[in-house]
């Protein structure tokens, strides 16, 4: 049994027929899914850290930095993926283009942020 094929069976419940067919087609989708939450994850905390902070304001996107999002490792805890996302701000005294990274754990509905850029303009 290969590692992924539990993860593949428990997450779309395929027929005895449709999980011996492609196993590959699920867990591309997985893949795919697994990058867009982490990437979706790290531009909410980007936002709200920009969102409260007093003395700034900002929003993800920026002139410096590429947004991507990898599966670095897959365990029977779930995917970790590595997302980083381009962010600018502004404050009274700069104007500012960043990147954040950050680490997460997406194991089915569950996402974690395990560790990452703090954003800290003020």
């Amino acid at each position: 049994m290969s590692p992924n094929s539990s993860e593949i069976i428990t997450s779309t419940e395929p027929s005895h027929e449709d999980a011996t067919t492609d196993e590959q087609t699920p867990q591309v989708v997985l893949n795919d899914s697994a990058k867009k939450r982490a990437l979706s994850a790290e531009e909410d905390y980007v936002f709200n850290q920009l969102q409260n902070a007093s003395c700034a304001s900002g929003a993800p996107g920026g002139q410096t930095g590429t947004k991507y999002a990898k599966i670095i490792n897959e365990t029977n805890r779930g995917k970790y993926v590595e997302a980083n996302v381009p962010y600018h701000y502004s404050t009274k005294e700069l104007e500012a283009d960043y990147e954040s990274k950050a680490l997460y754990l997406i194991d089915g509905p569950n996402i974690m942020r395990l560790k990452g850029d703090e954003i800290t303009p003020c």
